[in-house]
């Protein structure tokens, strides 16, 4: 993902809800979110290039995501995406999993991960510190650290406290959110080392390119009954839409 917005306990039906837009090449293939082959129970979309996923979730109620991080240079080699597979695919407890990553990190590209279930979600981060538990409140996500107030990041974090506020159940007013094309202000602008004009085509929450832009968008939300949804729109080169998914399971217990 590019963009993440988690509300943990925000809303008065819902125990989580994520909504994040993942920005990337348009000609890296990719594979719709849907069960994943390899493990019955798993959702999401998939890397077809390196094998990864960039946001998965699965009948166990747990959840991951990764970003990358812009302007920071890495020696690892394995791609971030592969921290969300072995992640759901591992029957480890996600909070001894995040720690094991934490002393191996080195060996993946730049990322910010957030990993976790509905009582508890964890940040770690490639570039050091050690894990750092999310409270529950409502966080962001983008290729900047943890809550990082970036323009897009804001708006889109104002969006979700207003729809948690007003007890919505219809996700509407979030894909709104994340289908924000407005380009920020240079002086809102963060300075990542890429450039102004860079920074100005990065800066919205949905990205139109012609090679590069906002790939899909998805909203993930668990109610407080355990039912768990997780709904894709797909777009191609200048955001023409290619495809909606809309996944529906029951969260089981261990």
């Amino acid at each position: 993902m590019c963009l993440v917005v988690i509300a943990q306990g925000s809303h008065p039906h819902y125990a989580l809800v994520i909504a994040a837009n993942r920005d990337e090449f348009h000609d890296r293939p990719t594979q719709a979110a849907g069960p994943w082959a390899e493990c019955d129970g798993v959702y999401g979309g998939r890397d077809l290039s390196a094998g990864g996923a960039w946001m998965a979730a699965d009948r166990r109620g747990r959840v991951a995501l990764v970003t990358n991080i812009r302007g920071v240079s890495g020696t690892g080699e394995r791609s971030r995406g592969l921290l969300v597979r072995d992640l759901l695919l591992g029957d480890t407890p996600i909070t001894q999993a995040v720690a094991h990553l934490s002393e191996n990190r080195a060996q993946f590209r730049p990322f910010n991960l957030i990993a976790g279930g509905a009582d508890q979600f964890w940040f770690l981060g490639s570039d050091g510190g050690a894990p750092c538990a999310l409270s529950a409140a409502t966080h962001t996500l983008s290729n900047a650290s943890l809550d990082t107030p970036w323009p897009k990041t804001r708006r889109v974090q104002s969006a979700m406290d207003a729809w948690c506020a007003r007890g919505e159940s219809d996700t509407d007013a979030l894909f709104a959110a994340l289908a924000d094309t407005r380009i920020a202000a240079d002086n809102d602008l963060p300075d990542t080392g890429i450039g102004l004009d860079r920074e100005r085509f990065l800066s919205p929450a949905f990205i139109v390119g012609e090679t590069y832009g906002t790939r899909c968008s998805s909203v993930f939300s668990v109610d407080r009954q355990g039912n768990a949804r997780l709904q894709e729109r797909s777009f191609g080169p200048l955001s023409v839409p290619s495809g909606r998914v809309d996944l529906r399971w029951r969260i089981e217990a261990d």
